[in-house]
């Protein structure tokens, strides 16, 4: 069975727009842990970053992969836009799922400008090996599980009161 997240329009412009998301993990005692992380993601709303694989979230996604994502602009007053992402994360170990998030990656690097030049781009979506064996860093991925996106803010006593709307799983069969 194959599953997928009704995107509103407003909901993709937040991927596209913003870089970064905070993960939220924890270790199976419930002891959390919050990481900022550059992201890509695909055509069914998997998300992707590479990491250290001695980072704490890393060592923490192998005791439980529960994770959470929260991804919007900071920069936002009035207006804020959010996701908010429930999920299992893992490390990509197979070859060609490390070659598409590699190529995704790839991607918003030449297009934020985070590397320049087409040699640079080839370099590093053909080097799968950065992520493999030896190596310091690992490639990991968020299958959502739900989604959220933040609700129109209520005013309570002039202060703002947030809530949010999940974003409703289609399953394709």
């Amino acid at each position: 069975m194959e599953v997928y997240f009704y995107m509103d329009i407003k909901i993709k412009q937040i991927l596209k727009d913003n870089l970064y998301a905070t993960l939220s993990t924890s270790t199976p005692e419930g002891d959390p842990w919050i990481s900022n992380i550059y992201f890509v993601y695909d055509s069914d709303y998997n998300f992707y970053w590479y990491s250290p694989k001695d980072s704490i979230h890393s060592k923490t996604i192998k005791d439980n992969p529960s994770v959470a994502l929260c991804i919007f602009d900071s920069h936002e007053v009035e207006n804020v836009e959010a996701i908010y992402i429930k999920g299992k994360a893992c490390e990509v170990t197979d070859a060609k799922e490390l070659a598409k998030g590699l190529l995704l990656y790839g991607k918003k690097m030449l297009d934020t400008k985070f590397v320049t030049g087409k040699k640079a781009y080839i370099e590093f979506v053909n080097n799968l090996k950065d992520f493999e064996g030896q190596s310091p860093i690992r490639m990991y991925k968020v299958i959502p599980e739900k989604m959220w996106k933040l609700a129109p803010s209520q005013i309570y006593h002039d202060k703002y009161v947030d809530s949010r709307i999940e974003i409703p799983l289609i399953e394709l069969k």
